[in-house]
C-alpha cells in the first residue's frame, strides 16, 4: 500500500527545479586557476622554476578570491567550477613542494 500525495510530490519537484536553476553560475577564474596551477606545477619541476612560482602565486590569489565568493553564497555556483578551483589549488601546492624539493636536491648535489 503506497501513501502518495500529489501535493507533496509537486512541492518536491518544484524544490528540485529551484536547486537546479540556482546553480547556474561559474566561479570567476575557475579555468584560470586550474591551468595556471597545472602549468606552474610543471614549470616548478624544471630547473629555474621561478616562472612556475609566479604562475602559482597568480593561481593562489585568484583561488582565494573565488573561495571568498563561494563561501558568501554556496548554492549558486556549479560544482564543476568549484572542483576546478580546488584542483588548481592542489596543483599549486604541489608545485611549491616540487620547487622546495628541487632546491633541497640542488643544495645536496652542490655539497
Amino acid at each position: 500500500m503506497s501513501h502518495e500525495s500529489p501535493l507533496l510530490d509537486q512541492k518536491l519537484e518544484s524544490s528540485k527545479e529551484n536547486l537546479n536553476e540556482e546553480k547556474i553560475q561559474r566561479l570567476p577564474y575557475d579555468k584560470s586557476v586550474f591551468w595556471t596551477g597545472l602549468i606552474g606545477m610543471i614549470l616548478c619541476l624544471a630547473p629555474g622554476g621561478i616562472i612556475g612560482l609566479v604562475l602559482i602565486k597568480i593561481s593562489l590569489n585568484r583561488a582565494k578570491t573565488a573561495n571568498k565568493l563561494f563561501e558568501e553564497n554556496i548554492n549558486i555556483y556549479i560544482d564543476s567550477s568549484v572542483s576546478k578551483i580546488k584542483l588548481g589549488m592542489v596543483f599549486s601546492y604541489m608545485g611549491i613542494g616540487f620547487f622546495i624539493l628541487g632546491i633541497i636536491g640542488l643544495l645536496i648535489y652542490m655539497r
